[in-house]
């Protein structure tokens, strides 16, 4: 029997089982090699190649159902994934054995969180979590007495508070142009507070938009 009669002869005994269009699929290990099209992770490329158990390499094995936003999971170069390889599909990631990159879109919010390994990417100025793109900066820290803004906030107040104590103890004098009471404040005056820099409230690794 010639294979083109042996080809038509399967498809009529799976049409008679009514297995024609069944889709088989296959599970397999393999080894994350590179991204397809690109350097690292830059441009959040959708598709990876991998080497199988048989070493052979395999490319455009995609990383989501459809090139578009949504859950996107970037598996660490040389981890290994669980592959489908499917009749009517392509070959596409189920499993994953270490992840360097999460990227959720829903609706207008989005989330990136990084492994905090900067190896796997080209670009090294992301923070290790993005929401909504970063555009206003650095989370502030909230912190405690001694760090943060409530270190901050708390100077300011007891600065303030110390005013408060300094006038209701101040003594005044007539005719002498307020010097009794510049005196009485020269304890409050004289002391300045420090200046706030930005990395004392700040938390770089998340960044909000």
């Amino acid at each position: 029997m010639n294979p083109g009669n042996r080809r038509s002869l399967e498809y009529a005994i799976k049409k008679l089982a009514d297995t024609h269009k069944r889709d088989w699929i296959e599970l397999f290990a393999a080894t994350v090699v590179s991204y397809d099209g690109m350097d690292g992770y830059d441009g959040d490329p959708q598709t990876c190649s991998v080497t199988g158990r048989s070493g052979v390499q395999i490319p455009n094995v995609g990383l989501t159902a459809a090139v578009c936003d949504g859950l996107v999971l970037y598996p660490s170069l040389g981890s290994t994934v669980m592959v489908v390889k499917s009749t009517y599909n392509s070959y596409f990631v189920v499993q994953y054995s270490e992840i360097d990159k999460l990227y959720l879109q829903i609706g207008d919010s989005q989330l990136i969180l990084w492994s905090g390994n900067n190896d796997f990417s080209t670009s090294t100025d992301h923070s290790i979590i993005t929401l909504n793109g970063g555009g206003l900066g650095p989370l502030p820290v909230v912190g405690d007495e001694n760090s943060g803004l409530v270190k901050q906030l708390n100077n300011i107040e007891k600065d303030i508070n110390n005013l408060k104590t300094q006038l209701s103890a101040a003594t005044t004098a007539p005719g002498d142009g307020g010097a009794a009471l510049k005196a009485s404040l020269s304890g409050w005056y004289s002391a300045t507070l420090g200046t706030t820099a930005a990395g004392d409230i700040q938390n770089t690794n998340i960044t909000q938009g």
